[in-house]
């Protein structure tokens, strides 16, 4: 089997290997054995275990009550003052009836009251959920009633996107933190929830992912260890709250002792500068899409100490990139966990001294998790050869909330502890026999893209009840700029269907969901057992007719143009394409604007391209504004006189 490895040099060669694994004769000796379950998951470390994150929240406010806590624009408040104001409004929920296993929504913009009403809801002895206020209406609607919340705590602008029977309390509302502000009494347990994390589903439908007290204690003790280890160091938040990369932003900061930075902007350009230009963050956690961000940045904090990097594959070539900058004395450290594994669960700290498969190691099992790669039997495979990653230890989930069969299937038996379970990632890997984990890729249809983990059915599941969409086909690609991005293959008589397609995923997909780029298509190419042919289909390198094609019609709008084709990868770009519908996103158009302002020597925004400069023509005029505001007085002169000569 260890010969199949180099043999695996494409991702359908690798699950191909792994499905016929079942049908060989799979022989683990008892030495290799013994070395992958007592040394390579040699992971115990004592810790209360009785403890819940409230528990050792309020063991920090003892030490620490005059810390700053979280800042906030001009705001700030203190580890003290924190307490007491989640302690007022928590009294508050528990008249209301919140208690051990009751679920209360949080729908709110990045802000200090947004973090009190966490902390609120857990010293209430309740779960949070956490609901990105920018989903549409549908996706809201569907998770507020499959969770069956009975509250929600909200900001106030955000109440007409609720339209179900439902309690809301406005955490603007004053009125809410006139209760007893002393710590409440204990009503929960290390096994009750602490919060509940929709997740892309392959049914069409989210799935809500429950992690309980136990879990996230394990966690933050482990990222207050490795992360902030030190005084006074600050991790900024600055990703939404139903990321859960912002677990780790806001919990490992609140039991250190040290300070929550959060960050308002939605504009990603002016956000990310601030995070990794401010000389307070210390400490950075990112995905690999906004750690590409850093390399066109000027005027980086040379003091940041670590980035944690999580949500996607870390490229070698990245990883390398961002140690220059930074002369190679920062920690680059790669997280890999899945949600139902409590944000993180292995890691690898880059070395830029050693050489990669191009893609940096995950690492070694953290605390207290048990890491196994198996066959489709579950039986473990030989050090190098591919499997399955199955995770066990506790930081695992419960399950899935309100959906037994699917939390059945994935959280199966422990065959290795009795009466543990484990969960079944989907994630292709092999061990090294140095006792690290080598990510190889996904067996089926999930897909990661910013950072975010897509099943690509509840994609396709959307696409498919569209009137007039006879078949579909949802794949993911990399594009020329080395990012995933989602294609979407449609047949259909309708030539203007795409426009329908496109406008019909708004209402129920959150904008990173939404395919970059679509083709109507005859007919899907097929393998030689009857199975679609997803690498015949072909690339997307025109606009599928969403606007009348319109040519260049100065020298720059040719430059503008031909900037978008190679950033876009698409062959023809008319002036008047629209930047969202032809595959670009936050991402592209921030390196967009990045590259513009590179070339023409100007100072254009993102919030200024997304509002006004989203077709070649309308981009070329803001360029050619700015270049014209930015000649002197003099220059203009002189240009004038040459005219008149």
């Amino acid at each position: 089997m260890n010969d199949t490895i180099a043999k695996c040099s494409n991702k359908k060669t690798m699950i191909e290997s792994f499905e016929n694994a079942i049908n060989e004769i799979q022989v683990i000796t008892k030495d290799e054995e013994d070395l992958i379950l007592k040394k390579f998951n040699d992971t115990y470390v004592e810790y209360d275990k009785e403890k819940t994150l409230v528990d050792i929240f309020e063991e920090q406010v003892e030490k620490t009550p005059d810390n700053i806590a979280v800042v906030f624009e001009n705001e700030e408040i203190t580890y003290k003052e924190l307490n007491e104001r989640s302690n007022s409004l928590a009294r508050g929920l528990r008249e209301k009836g919140v208690g051990p296993e009751y679920i209360v929504g949080i729908m709110a913009k990045r802000s200090i009251n947004m973090i009190v009403g966490i902390m609120a809801v857990l010293k209430a002895g309740g779960a949070y959920l956490p609901i990105d206020p920018e989903y549409p209406e549908n996706r809201i609607e569907y998770i507020l009633n499959n969770s069956q919340s009975k509250i929600i705590l909200i900001q106030g602008k955000f109440k007409e996107k609720i339209k179900q029977k439902i309690v809301i309390c406005d955490l603007e509302d004053e009125e809410l933190y006139k209760h007893n502000n002393n710590n409440l009494s204990k009503i929960s347990s290390k096994n009750n929830l602490a919060y509940v994390i929709y997740t892309s589903g392959t049914t069409g439908k989210p799935k809500g992912v429950m992690i309980e007290n136990k879990a996230i204690v394990n966690y933050v003790l482990y990222a207050k260890e490795q992360y902030l280890n030190e005084e006074n160091m600050c991790m900024p938040l600055y990703t939404s709250v139903s990321f859960d990369l912002t677990i780790t932003s806001i919990f490992t900061p609140l039991i250190s002792g040290n300070k929550i930075i959060i960050y308002k902007d939605k504009d990603i350009d002016i956000l990310m500068k601030k995070v990794f230009q401010s000389d307070k963050n210390a400490v950075i956690k990112v995905t690999p899409a906004h750690l590409s961000l850093l390399k066109d940045m000027s005027n980086v904090n040379k003091g940041i100490k670590k980035i944690i990097v999580g949500g996607e594959e870390l490229k070698e070539e990245l990883s390398k990139d961002i140690s220059n900058i930074f002369c190679n004395e920062i920690e680059i450290i790669n997280e890999y966990g899945p949600t139902e594994a409590t944000v993180g669960c292995i890691m690898h700290k880059y070395n830029y001294t050693k050489k990669y498969n191009n893609t940096v190691l995950i690492g070694k099992p953290i605390n207290n998790f048990h890491i196994y790669i198996v066959n489709m039997k579950n039986s473990m495979v030989p050090i190098g050869d591919i499997g399955e990653i199955c995770i066990s230890g506790d930081g695992l989930a419960r399950g899935y909330l309100n959906d037994e069969k699917l939390t059945e299937e994935k959280f199966v038996d422990n065959p290795y502890e009795q009466g543990k379970k484990m969960y079944k990632t989907g994630d292709l890997a092999r061990w090294l026999p140095d006792g690290n984990v080598e990510y190889l890729g996904r067996i089926d249809e999930q897909v990661k893209i910013r950072g975010f983990r897509i099943e690509l059915g509840e994609i396709d599941s959307v696409i498919r009840r569209i009137d007039d969409v006879k078949d579909v086909a949802v794949i993911v690609r990399e594009n020329n700029i080395g990012e995933n991005e989602i294609n979407a293959y449609i047949i259909s008589e309708d030539s203007s269907i795409i426009k329908t397609v496109r406008e019909e995923l708004k209402l129920y997909l959150p904008e990173y969901m939404i395919p970059g780029k679509m083709m109507i298509i005859d007919g899907f190419p097929l393998t030689s057992n009857g199975k679609l042919d997803k690498k015949a289909l072909p690339e997307i390198k025109e606009v599928s007719g969403e606007t009348t094609y319109s040519a260049p019609t100065n020298p720059l709008e040719e430059e503008i143009v031909d900037l978008w084709r190679k950033m876009l990868d698409i062959d023809m770009i008319g002036i008047d394409d629209n930047f969202l519908e032809v595959g670009g996103h936050s991402l592209i158009a921030t390196k967009m604007v990045y590259k513009i302002n590179e070339i023409y020597d100007i100072d254009l925004s993102l919030v200024e391209f997304l509002t006004n400069g989203l077709t070649v023509r309308t981009l070329s005029e803001l360029v050619e504004e700015k270049l014209f505001n930015s000649i002197s007085e003099e220059e203009l002169a002189c240009m004038l006189k040459e005219i008149e000569d």
